[in-house]
């Protein structure tokens, strides 16, 4: 068991170190600092990595077939909350990108700090849509509505 184990965290850390490799040469490609700030963007790479892909790595082996199911087409409430934080990260990140072209010279817009923000934010935005979405689900929910003493709301659109 502890030999799995093992393997199992270091074939994750593997995918994990690519898959921050893969978003480093996309940042890069649409603009990011490959020589003057090459550290900044391999760290903010390894932050939106972990915010987007941690989750799937948790529960889902990579295959090309289970990332675009679920980034795609989820149907479990974990394959929706992997799809929500990945896209509310990427979502977050892009919008934030925003900042770093305004000329306002503020120390908060340099490369990469506007982008972490709004990966954490979007992150966040997707963690709480996810938990909406979750929340008429419950049991605890319908339990005001199926109460006997409750009278049938009034329709007034007839």
């Amino acid at each position: 068991m502890g030999k799995s184990l093992i393997q199992f965290f270091s074939q994750r850390f593997i995918y994990f170190l690519l898959y921050t490799a893969f978003t480093d040469f996309i940042f890069v490609l649409f603009g990011a600092p490959l020589v003057s700030n090459q550290w900044s963007t391999f760290a903010f790479s390894m932050w939106f990595a972990f915010l987007s892909f941690a989750p799937f790595l948790a529960k889902f082996e990579p295959t090309l077939n289970n990332i675009r199911r679920i980034l795609w087409d989820p149907t479990s409430s974990c394959e929706i909350f992997t799809m929500r934080c990945f896209w509310g990260t990427l979502l977050g990140t892009w919008a934030s990108a925003f900042c770093l072209v305004l000329d306002w010279d503020r120390p908060w817009q340099t490369w990469p700090i506007p982008c972490v923000v709004g990966a954490l934010l979007g992150d966040i935005f997707g963690f709480i849509t996810f938990c909406c979405g979750q929340f008429p689900k419950s049991d605890w929910a319908d339990s005001g509505r199926r109460h006997s003493n409750n009278p049938p709301a009034k329709v007034y659109l007839e």
